[in-house]
C-alpha cells in the first residue's frame, strides 16, 4: 500500500464548537515542510462545529462523520479507515502541539527508522504548565522489542502512570507507522467508553520493533 501523503492528524470531536478554531490552527501552522492531512472525525455533533471546521475551506482538511454518537473509539476508527498519510497522528480537539511538533517527530521517525516516536507532555491546568520541567525518562531513549515486552509486564503488575494515556502505552502524542495499523488491522474497541486509548496502545506494541522517545514537551493535554 503506498501512501500520498506523509502524516494523517486524527482529530475526534463532539459538541466541540469551542475548540475548533484553536485545534485547527494550531495544526494548519506547524513549521512541516512535508504533507499532512487533517482527519476531523464529527461524532454526530448538535452543535455548529462543522460550521467551524467548513470556515477554513482548506483541502489539507478532511471531514467525515458519524451518523450516530458512538463514542470516541468510533470515531477514530472512522478516521483510520480514510487516513491516507504513512504515519498517524492522534490528538484530542481541546488539545495543542508545538509548533515543530509534526516536523520534530517526523524526521526522527526517518532518521532513525521508526515504527514508533512520542515525545512528552505538558499538562495544562488554570492556563500554567503543572509539568514545568517534569519529564517520564532522563533522555531521549530507544525502546526496541524485548524491552517493550519487559516494560508491558512492568505495567502489568506496577501500573507505573509513566506507561499510561500519554506514556509509553497511550495514543495520542506520537507518530505511529500507518502499516503496522492496516496491515495488522488495528483498532480502537468501539465498546470501551475509557482504557481505550490503553489498549489500542498494548495492541500497536505487539507489532512494533522499536519505540523513540523524545525529551521535548510537545503535546498540551
Amino acid at each position: 500500500m503506498s501512501y500520498p501523503i506523509n502524516i494523517s492528524i486524527i482529530v475526534p470531536f463532539y459538541n466541540s464548537e469551542k475548540h475548533i478554531k484553536t485545534c485547527i490552527d494550531t495544526l494548519v501552522n506547524q513549521n512541516f515542510d512535508g504533507s499532512f492531512e487533517i482527519v476531523m472525525v464529527d461524532d454526530a455533533s448538535t452543535d455548529n462545529s462543522q460550521k467551524e471546521i467548513k470556515k477554513y475551506n482548506l483541502p489539507t482538511i478532511k471531514l467525515f462523520s458519524l451518523e450516530v454518537n458512538a463514542g470516541q473509539s468510533a470515531a477514530r476508527n472512522l478516521g483510520i479507515k480514510k487516513a491516507k498519510g504513512a504515519y498517524i497522528f492522534f490528538m484530542d480537539v481541546d488539545d495543542t502541539i508545538e509548533k515543530n511538533t509534526l516536523s520534530t517527530l517526523y524526521n526522527l521517525a526517518i532518521q532513525k527508522d521508526c515504527d514508533v516516536v512520542f515525545s512528552d507532555f505538558k499538562r495544562i491546568e488554570n492556563s500554567q504548565n503543572q509539568r514545568n520541567n517534569i519529564f517520564n525518562y532522563s533522555d531521549d531513549q530507544f525502546f526496541v522489542s524485548e524491552e517493550l515486552l519487559k516494560l508491558m509486564q512492568k505495567e502489568l503488575y506496577d501500573h507505573n502512570p509513566l506507561f499510561g494515556h500519554l506514556g509509553l502505552f497511550g495514543c495520542n502524542a506520537r507518530l505511529i507507522k500507518s502499516s503496522i495499523i492496516h496491515n495488522n488491522k488495528i483498532l480502537f474497541r468501539e465498546e470501551l467508553r475509557y482504557l481505550e486509548d490503553k489498549t489500542f496502545g498494548w495492541d500497536i506494541l505487539g507489532f512494533v520493533k522499536n519505540v523513540y522517545y523524545v525529551k521535548k514537551q510537545l503535546y498540551s493535554y
